[in-house]
């Protein structure tokens, strides 16, 4: 019994694109997650108390 599926040249296009826009989506939102973060880190850098002994 053989119960392998075949696609047709179009599905496998299909698919490909399909797989591609993912893969773009899930780059795009780590890039994304990464300037966030480096936005907030960068903020609460420039937010934190001068260091003890330090001149004004």
């Amino acid at each position: 019994m053989n119960d392998e599926i075949v696609l047709t040249p179009e599905q496998v296009r299909a698919r490909k694109r399909r797989n591609l826009v993912i893969a773009l989506s899930i780059a795009a939102f780590v890039v994304l997650v990464f300037f966030v973060s480096m936005a907030r880190m960068t903020a609460n850098m420039h937010a934190q108390h001068p260091v003890a002994g330090a001149t004004p």
